[in-house]
């Protein structure tokens, strides 16, 4: 059964409430890759796309959360802006290196049995190396 024009107006009324519109542009090519890789995944591209980027950000799925990260985040570009124009870093050049840097300086702080995080002393865990 076709949905009605009342239908259609109502459903668009809504949808400019209840969400952002962002456009995503990517090189020829890159749409149909991203898309079949979404549908691999058993997503519609928006929920990819959705889950991507809450993954790339460490959101979880609160209100508050979102709002905190993403403020944390915008205060953030300016300084990662200009170090990227100071070393010639792409952000995943960039980002890819301040995570290792900061799992290596982890492992060394758990080495030493220490909590990165809290500065609490724990009990070293034995790995085979």
């Amino acid at each position: 059964m076709p949905v009605s024009k009342a239908q259609q107006k109502a459903t668009a009324k809504y949808n400019t409430k209840a969400y952002d519109r962002m456009e995503l542009k990517v090189k020829k090519g890159q749409g149909d890759i991203i898309k079949k890789f979404a549908e691999s995944c058993g997503e519609s591209l928006n929920a990819f796309l959705n889950r991507a980027v809450s993954q790339a950000m460490n959101l979880t799925h609160t209100d508050d959360n979102i709002k905190m990260s993403a403020f944390y985040l915008s205060e953030l570009i300016p300084d990662i802006k200009f170090h990227l124009e100071k070393t010639n870093e792409t952000e995943i050049e960039f980002l890819k290196r301040a995570v290792q840097n900061r799992m290596e300086l982890d492992e060394r702080s758990l080495a030493m049995g220490i909590n990165p995080i809290t500065k609490e002393i724990i009990e070293i865990e034995k790995r085979d190396l």
